[in-house]
């Protein structure tokens, strides 16, 4: 899964501002294997994503690289 700390170099939300990551939850699965339970975001508040997103932005930064969050397998 993608390093959803702030870290400058590997978090995947780092320069996200709070507007973009609130859409980014709107805007539903993106990515058509992708894990994430997104069709239950979209319909939490703008105040739950607000705390979630306060939160992520707290915990302190992890260098860890997961690498690509999204392996295309060409055939």
């Amino acid at each position: 899964s993608p390093n959803i700390t702030p870290h400058e170099q590997y978090g995947r939300i780092t320069n996200w501002s709070k507007e973009q990551f609130i859409q980014r939850f709107r805007n539903g699965r993106l990515i058509p294997d992708s894990e994430m339970p997104w069709n239950f975001y979209r319909k939490m508040s703008d105040n739950d994503l607000t705390a979630i997103y306060n939160y992520l932005k707290s915990l302190p930064a992890s260098a860890h690289n997961p690498g690509p969050s999204v392996i295309q397998v060409t055939q």
